[in-house]
């Protein structure tokens, strides 16, 4: 494969989510094997699934999703509600989980690792869709009402701002003026 096809598969998200997704699955095994000798297999595979979804969250956010969010630094109140919709997002992913992985395991009969596989796949598509539709969503700002001053960004494009919230940092709005 072409390094030109590489790198564009690099950034398309499917691709990176895929990726993510194989190494978290790689965390949740990891935790699920490791506590399947002291806990039932519900309780080893919840327990996995929590670990594996808080490790999820920074590399989805950091990477994955990354070029999704604006130029500049998202503040703490974004990052947490962030984080709040990635953990709901991630309980119906984990209801899909559970669901799928009882009902291998105990009407399927299936080992507890290949249960884990199924629910995995299945509640992989879910978090998918939610991610990409939700927590991560693109978003447009709606343009600014009124006058708008143009403020040069450090990485990205062009800042604008209404002139009155230019006016309300005297700063910047008088290293603008005299631009």
């Amino acid at each position: 494969m072409p390094v030109e096809k590489l790198v564009a598969l690099s950034r398309d998200h499917r691709a990176r989510f895929a990726l993510v997704g194989l190494g978290v699955t790689g965390v949740h095994f990891v935790v699920l094997a490791a506590l399947l000798p002291v806990v039932v297999p519900e309780a080893a595979n919840a327990l996995a699934f929590v670990v594996a979804t808080q490790v999820n969250f920074a590399v989805s956010y950091s990477w994955t999703w990354a070029s999704r969010r604006g130029p500049g630094r998202e503040s703490a109140r974004q990052l947490v509600r962030r984080l709040g919709l990635f953990n709901a997002s991630a309980l119906v992913a984990f209801a899909v989980n559970a669901g799928a992985f009882a009902a291998a395991h105990r009407l399927l009969d299936a080992p507890p690792l290949l249960s884990a596989v199924v629910a995995t796949v299945l509640s992989a598509v879910v978090s998918f869709v939610v991610s990409s539709r939700l927590v991560f969503a693109q978003r447009t700002l709606a343009p600014a009402p009124g006058p708008v001053v143009q403020l040069p960004a450090a990485h990205g494009p062009v800042l604008e701002l209404p002139v009155d919230a230019v006016d309300a940092q005297p700063s910047r709005a008088a290293s603008t003026r005299s631009a």
